[in-house]
């Protein structure tokens, strides 16, 4: 028998599974069941293994971002975020020689699929590395409607609120509000298994930089830095297929459509832009002007 678990490559000692297969074999622990279809990864369980753990797959490092959701990290996203940690962290200690206790805010947005939760994962390791404590905050826990009910609403009134709408941006304004101010918080998390919206507490008090991710994540009036992915979801197909957080339906498409006019009307804030390649470019002159859904407008 192998020292370690053969899926989730934890010490069997320390595997919460005890190393055990799954039900029906496959060779995978119950603790962190998935199958491997050539280059798909199919997440089964709520549970996670910890970030740390994690295990390439044809050249990608799967890793956890909501319960169940899988990450496929390459060397993009790892050369992408030592450039901006390095703006982060220079930024950082500016601003706090400035404003003793300042703490920072990096928003990341771009379409489904562009690699923004990737991107924010790696960031975080980077400045983690650096000897800054990070937190991210992932937006797709702030639809007002959860993952299970979502399509029906949708439906309901044919896609026509489909956008920065769906955020419950009171909420996500609110868990901010405690980062700046030191202060534990009450935030959603997504289980995208279960479809339904858990609770988990954070304490802010131990993060000097907050990381936020998602489709309009550029919609926070008050980041230090803003970051776009200039990647639509065409182009992104493959990541969106690896990932199956969603079914690629003809209602899928309809949704990405829309979605697409709300998040390329924040493109215009971004401090940095992601390339198709993810080289980081400085953007050429970003604005504040408000836009509908930024929570500071409303």
């Amino acid at each position: 028998m192998e020292d370690h678990c053969s899926c989730c490559e934890l010490p069997r000692a320390d595997c919460r599974a005890g190393g055990r297969e799954s039900v029906g074999g496959g060779g995978l622990c119950i603790v962190w069941k998935r199958r491997i279809f050539s280059q798909s990864v199919e997440p089964a369980l709520r549970h996670c293994p910890p970030l740390q753990n994690r295990r390439s797959i044809s050249g990608l490092k799967t890793s956890f971002s909501m319960l169940g959701d899988v990450l496929l990290i390459s060397e993009k996203h790892i050369a992408a975020a030592a450039v901006i940690a390095e703006r982060v962290i220079i930024e950082l200690q500016t601003l706090q020689k400035e404003h003793s206790g300042h703490k920072y805010i990096v928003a990341i947005s771009g379409e489904s699929g562009s690699g923004k939760s990737e991107l924010s994962h790696s960031l975080a390791v980077r400045l983690k590395k650096e000897g800054v404590r990070p937190k991210i905050l992932h937006t797709d826990n702030y639809y007002r409607i959860p993952p299970s009910e979502r399509l029906a609403w949708r439906l309901a009134d044919n896609f026509e609120n489909v956008g920065v709408g769906e955020y419950d941006w009171d909420l996500l304004k609110s868990n901010i509000a405690d980062f700046r101010s030191d202060r534990q918080s009450l935030m959603p998390c997504v289980d995208i298994v279960s479809g339904e919206i858990d609770r988990l507490i954070t304490d802010f008090s131990k993060a000097d930089v907050l990381v936020v991710d998602g489709l309009y994540a550029l919609g926070i009036r008050d980041a230090d830095l803003c970051v776009y992915i200039d990647l639509t979801w065409r182009e992104t197909k493959k990541n969106q297929t690896l990932r199956g957080k969603e079914a690629n339906d003809t209602y899928r498409l309809r949704v990405l459509e829309k979605e697409h006019d709300d998040i390329s009307a924040f493109r215009y804030r971004a401090h940095l832009i992601v390339g198709h390649d993810y080289s980081v470019t400085e953007s050429l002159d970003p604005g504040d002007a408000a836009v509908e859904g930024d929570y500071a407008g409303q």
